[in-house]
């Protein structure tokens, strides 16, 4: 029934039941009302979805993202110390998995990973390394604005870290990660194998 009323009655209602949450008391939900609850927050979005997160928080129930996170599969890679290298070359993931990257950056000077389309890396290398000549290239940290791009990290500082958290795409195949601070491709990269 609920899907039936517009907007900002279904917002008024959220409204008042999260107003009226105690959150110094203890909910316990059956797993069906759980369930429930977080198939309306799937739906929500804007407004409703912030009141709707701000309710399961006082429920003490996970929202999807919480939940996707919870079940992601984590990678940690580092760059290699005065090498222009990451300290893997490869890594096996599945078609439409969550996946969590954490990068480890130890050297000196600023890396980026960046993960392209299969038979990408000389097109994303050769867009990246054209971007030295442009004024606001450091400000899109070498991240050319192409197709061929799936997911990409900020350029990330000396002795700074970074998760980079994305879907898998469906399609199988053998997907390059580099580094396009101009010129670290050629040696700071590895593939992301996509199986089922």
């Amino acid at each position: 029934a609920y899907k039936k009323l517009p907007a900002s009655e279904y917002s008024a209602i959220l409204k008042g039941v999260s107003t009226g949450l105690n959150p110094r008391r203890k909910y316990l939900l059956n797993t069906e009302n759980q369930a429930f609850i977080a198939s309306l927050n799937s739906t929500l979005s804007g407004t409703n979805l912030e009141i709707s997160n701000k309710i399961m928080q006082n429920l003490g129930l996970k929202s999807a993202a919480d939940l996707a996170e919870k079940d992601a599969v984590v990678i940690k890679i580092k760059t290699v110390v005065e090498a222009m290298k990451f300290d893997i070359k490869e890594f096996t993931v599945k078609a439409g998995q969550t996946v969590i990257i954490e990068i480890d950056n130890p050297d000196a000077m600023q890396h980026n990973l960046v993960i392209g389309k299969p038979g990408s890396m000389n097109i994303m290398g050769n867009a990246a390394d054209k971007m030295i000549t442009k004024s606001d290239a450091a400000e899109k940290n070498y991240v050319p604005a192409i197709p061929q791009i799936v997911a990409a990290t900020p350029l990330i500082n000396a002795n700074a870290s970074y998760k980079l958290k994305f879907t898998v795409p469906n399609q199988l195949g053998n997907y390059p990660f580099i580094c396009t601070f101009p010129g670290h491709w050629r040696l700071m990269n590895g593939v992301m194998k996509v199986v089922k």
